[in-house]
């Protein structure tokens, strides 16, 4: 499965963004605080997971989708700038 893009998400949602505006990071902050909610209402129990809970399943999937696409990577010869598996990253 291809990963979900902030615009292509948002239009799946039914949230008005700008597509030319998105990359900002404020743009994307906003687009993102507005789709959380119509992605909660479509998913009933989105809304009811904890935050933390939430975080967690966050994490998880970052680490297992990092852990298979650097797998696709070695497996085509790139060993260079893998993805890594901790989430968030600290920088």
């Amino acid at each position: 499965m291809a990963p979900a893009r902030l615009l292509n998400m948002c239009e799946h949602y039914g949230v008005a963004v700008v597509a030319d505006d998105l990359h900002a990071a404020d743009a994307d902050v906003a687009a993102t605080l507005d789709l959380l909610p119509a992605m909660a209402a479509k998913h009933r129990a989105l809304g009811e997971v904890e935050l933390a809970d939430l975080q967690g399943q966050q994490v998880e999937a970052h680490r297992v989708w990092a852990t298979e696409f650097a797998s696709w990577l070695r497996s085509k010869g790139r060993t260079d700038d893998l993805p890594r598996p901790e989430w968030p990253v600290s920088v």
